[in-house]
């Protein structure tokens, strides 16, 4: 679940305001606490310690060693540290640290990718009369962000800046920035970017909510 105070909801709120006041487009950000579950983890981690478990029990017990595997003691040992391995492998699968360095890089991206053009439809992003709608999506597991522009933008701005932007917010992430800073200041330059390529008129008007999308 994502935790953020009323207070850094508001000032969040108050950035994407800001930044739509001398624009046409529109900014929407969304915070996930990740992109996927990724449950085949606890699977990986539970049955990878289950089976090294019994074996380091064999060199390590000495009834175990003795017994054999069809001995009583040697079976209960046996299934008990199954047990144990098991469980241990699901407690480190609890571990954000651990549960992402299992998880392949390529496929943590896809997921945030995924994710990004699932909300750009939901939060009706493309529904804007200029098509000049921005979602800045960020998942805080992945230590990931997407950016995903409107036709209308990528005919003005290039997408090297779109790739820069998002590598710049991802590695202020991954170094600890605070996540309303960071966030907040890609959405001025974001407001920035706008103002220029689609400066607000008399007959503007805010097409889509200024407060972040909040995921559990």
């Amino acid at each position: 679940m994502v935790r953020l105070q009323s207070e850094q909801l508001d000032q969040i709120t108050e950035a994407v305001r800001l930044a739509e006041e001398k624009t046409r487009g529109e900014i929407v950000p969304v915070i996930l606490p990740r992109a996927d579950e990724y449950r085949w983890v606890d699977f990986f981690l539970a049955g990878f310690f289950a089976l090294i478990a019994p074996v380091l029990a064999w060199f390590t017990n000495e009834s175990f060693s003795a017994g054999g595997w069809a001995s009583i003691s040697g079976l209960e040992i046996f299934f008990a540290a199954q047990a144990c391995g098991a469980l241990l492998g699901l407690t480190l699968a609890q571990i954000p640290v651990v549960r992402r360095s299992i998880v392949p890089r390529g496929q943590r991206s896809r997921a945030v990718e995924a994710q990004a053009f699932h909300h750009f439809t939901r939060q009706g992003v493309m529904n804007t009369e200029d098509r000049s709608g921005v979602l800045v999506l960020i998942c805080l597991f992945e230590h990931e962000v997407a950016i995903l522009a409107d036709q209308g933008i990528h005919q003005r701005v290039s997408v090297e800046y779109w790739k820069e932007e998002t590598e710049r917010l991802s590695r202020e992430l991954k170094q600890g920035g605070d996540l309303t800073c960071v966030l907040i200041e890609g959405i001025s330059r974001l407001g920035a970017l706008l103002a220029k390529n689609f400066p607000r008129d008399p007959d503007s008007r805010n097409e889509l909510a200024n407060r972040p999308v909040i995921g559990e």
